[in-house]
C-alpha cells in the first residue's frame, strides 16, 4: 500500500376504478430488513473491535479516485491515521452497501468524507453534517455518510423508510406484489427498469407481481398498468420503491490461472477475485501482477493456510512473490490494497 488509500410518491390516477389494494405480500421488504439486521450485527462487531483501539491523530479524507475508494491523508503525518481508517472503512463501507446499494458510491464521489481524530474524539463531516464522538459512533456516522443520508442512525433509518413507504417495496432480487381491482380483460403492467411487473389473475382476483432482477436500480420509480393496444397512457401508476437488495453477496469472480500463463480481470469495488492454480510436481512457482490497480495477493492451500502474501514487490503497484510448492491445488486470492477495484494481469511462471 503506497498511501493508505482505499459511497417519487406520486400516485397518479388516470382511471379510478382500478385501485390497486394494500400490499399483501412483500418478500422483498421482509428480505430488505432481515438485510439490515445482519448488517447491524455485523456493525457492532466491528465497533466493539474499533472500540478496543484508539486511533492515531490526523486528518484524512475518504474519496472516489483513480484507484477506486481511496483514503487519503491531508499530509504527511497523516499517513497512520489513514491506515486506520482504511480498515475501518472497509467495514463501513459495506455496512453502507446493504442499506444503500449503488447509491454507496455516487455519494462519495459527490461528497468527499473528512474524518478527524484528536485527543481522544473523532469527527466525521461530510459536507452536510459534521458528527463528534468516539471512533464506534464515527464509524456510525461514516456508514450514514457513504449513503448520502443525513441520519446518524443508519439502521434504525433505513428500517423506518423502508416500513413507512406508501410504495410497493420490492428488493433487488427479491419479489412483491398487491392486489388489484376493476382490471380490464387483457390488461398489461410494466415496471420500473430492472423490475418485471406482471398480472397474475386466478379465482382471488387479481394481482400485480413485482420481480425486481439484478440490474434494478435501488430508489423510487413507477409501475404502469396499460390497456391492450395502448402502451403509451397508462390507465393507472403506483408508486414502486427498490431497496438495495434481497439476494445474499454475489460469489468472489476469477478463474484457474495456469502455470506458465496467464490471467486477466478486474477487481470489484471492494470485492475479492479468487484465482485457481493447480500444481502437478514439487516446483517454486513466481507470482507477479500489472496493471493501474494497487493489487494485493494472498495465496492458500486447498485447507486455508497462507502459503505467501504480497502488495507492492512488483512493478509499479503490482505485487511479485516467488514460492516453492507441492503438488496440490492453491487459492491465490486478490483485492485491491484499500478496498478499490481496477483491472489487472497476473502471470504464474515455474523456476
Amino acid at each position: 500500500m503506497r498511501n493508505a488509500t482505499r459511497s417519487l410518491a406520486v400516485f397518479f390516477a388516470l382511471a379510478p376504478a382500478l385501485i390497486a389494494a394494500p400490499v399483501a405480500a412483500n418478500t422483498g421488504l421482509e428480505a430488505y430488513l432481515d438485510r439490515i439486521d445482519a448488517a447491524e450485527t455485523d456493525f457492532r462487531a466491528a465497533c466493539e473491535a474499533l472500540a478496543a483501539e484508539t486511533p492515531p491523530e490526523g486528518l484524512v479524507w475518504l474519496r472516489v479516485g483513480p484507484n477506486g475508494i481511496e483514503i487519503a491523508p491531508a499530509d504527511a503525518s497523516g499517513a497512520e491515521a489513514a491506515a486506520f481508517w482504511a480498515d475501518a472503512a472497509l467495514g463501513a463501507r459495506a455496512a453502507a452497501e446493504r442499506l444503500y446499494g449503488a447509491a454507496v458510491d455516487e455519494a462519495l464521489a459527490d461528497a468527499p468524507v473528512m474524518i478527524e481524530a484528536r485527543a481522544g474524539s473523532v469527527t466525521v463531516h461530510d459536507g452536510a453534517e459534521m458528527s463528534m464522538g468516539d471512533p464506534c459512533e464515527a464509524l456510525k456516522r461514516l456508514v450514514s455518510a457513504l449513503g448520502g443520508a443525513s441520519s446518524s442512525a443508519p439502521f434504525a433509518a433505513a428500517r423506518a423508510s423502508a416500513e413507512a413507504s406508501d410504495a410497493i417495496a420490492v428488493a433487488v432480487g427479491g419479489e412483491a406484489e398487491a392486489p388489484l381491482s376493476a382490471l380490464p380483460a387483457g390488461a398489461v403492467a410494466r415496471g420500473p427498469a430492472g423490475v418485471e411487473a406482471e398480472i397474475v389473475e386466478n379465482e382471488d382476483g387479481a394481482r400485480l407481481v413485482l420481480t425486481a432482477g439484478p440490474d434494478a436500480r435501488p430508489g423510487r420509480g413507477l409501475a404502469r398498468i396499460y390497456a391492450p393496444g395502448d402502451k403509451f397512457r397508462p390507465l393507472e401508476t403506483m408508486p414502486v420503491t427498490v431497496l438495495p437488495g434481497a439476494a445474499p453477496p454475489s460469489e468472489p469472480s476469477g478463474g484457474a490461472l495456469p502455470l506458465g500463463g496467464a490471467f486477466a480481470g478486474a477487481v470489484r469495488v471492494g470485492a475479492q477475485d479468487v484465482l485457481t492454480v493447480t500444481v502437478d510436481e514439487a516446483r517454486r512457482v513466481e507470482f507477479a501482477s500489472s496493471g493501474d490497480a494497487d493489487i494485493s495477493a494472498v495465496l492458500e492451500s486447498e485447507t486455508g493456510q497462507v502459503i505467501a502474501a504480497d502488495d507492492d514487490s512488483g512493478d509499479g503497484y503490482g505485487f511479485a512473490f516467488s514460492v516453492a510448492l507441492s503438488p496440490g491445488r492453491y487459492a491465490l486470492k486478490l483485492r485491491h490494497c484499500c478496498g478499490g477495484g481496477g483491472g489487472y494481469a497476473v502471470t504464474a511462471t515455474p523456476e
